[in-house]
């Protein structure tokens, strides 16, 4: 098992475990939603997004694609995001849980509401 505390004290990267968390919680926030509602400020001019399908893309093509679907126009969400942690082997990574539940209140891509909740 790993010793959490001393990978931490070993780790190099400038920001320390709580507030990384912060970070993590305000960049993930209402008032932030991954830099749709600050404009990219939260993303460093290098940021590139890369998942198992999609990227790497540059935090221009990443803002207006996230920005495209306008999901909070479409749906109420409740994000439940939970278990913030960092990472002891990659301490600059943060990784939680989000269990979200979202109901469908306007048209989306075609699609209009339905009296649903969703467990997501």
């Amino acid at each position: 098992e790993i010793d959490v505390s001393n990978a931490y004290s070993q780790s190099t990267f400038p920001i320390s475990p709580p507030d990384l968390v912060s970070r993590a919680k305000q960049v993930l926030s209402a008032e932030i939603e991954l830099g749709t509602k600050d404009n990219g400020a939260c993303l460093a001019d290098d940021f590139e997004f890369v998942a198992a399908v999609v990227g790497p893309i540059n935090k221009e093509e990443f803002l207006n694609a996230l920005g495209s679907f306008k999901l909070t126009e479409s749906f109420d969400i409740d994000q439940n995001l939970f278990g913030f942690t960092v990472d002891s082997i990659q301490t600059n990574r943060v990784w939680y849980f989000s269990r979200q539940i979202a109901k469908q209140i306007a048209p989306f891509m075609g699609t209009k509401p339905e009296d649903l909740k969703e467990d997501l």
